[in-house]
């Protein structure tokens, strides 16, 4: 019987985040979240009003009390973000205490889009 052939996945190129200890965050410019792609999971700590008015494409809105429950996986590495970084490094060192590969967004939404990635608004 002839064996079930899968096609190969297409390569990405290795991740290249620097190396979070625990109880760790570190700051990583817009360019690197962007060139870091889906293999990140964005994580907005701002409130849904303040997403309503813009979001970064692909994030998911931070809920503090579910967060561990839905994100049961601690090896996909964390990058919070906030307007300008602050409230998103206080959740940040939450979740680096709680053993997520956690980094912040530095300069926060305010920084990725005067760079010109992309945002959207969440309605």
């Amino acid at each position: 019987m002839a064996k079930n052939k899968r096609s190969p996945s297409p390569k990405q190129p290795p991740l290249d985040l620097p190396a979070v200890g625990p109880n760790q965050v570190i700051r990583l410019e817009p360019a690197a979240v962007l060139a870091a792609g889906n293999r990140v999971r964005l994580v907005d700590c701002r409130g849904s009003s303040e997403r309503r008015v813009m979001a970064i494409v692909g994030s998911i809105a931070f809920d503090a009390r579910r967060f561990e429950a839905d994100n049961p996986n601690k090896r996909v590495p964390i990058v919070c973000v906030s307007w300008i970084g602050g409230r998103s490094l206080v959740a940040a060192y939450r979740l680096a205490k709680l053993g997520y590969r956690v980094y912040d967004l530095k300069g926060g939404i305010v920084a990725w889009k005067l760079k010109g990635y992309p945002t959207v608004r969440d309605f």
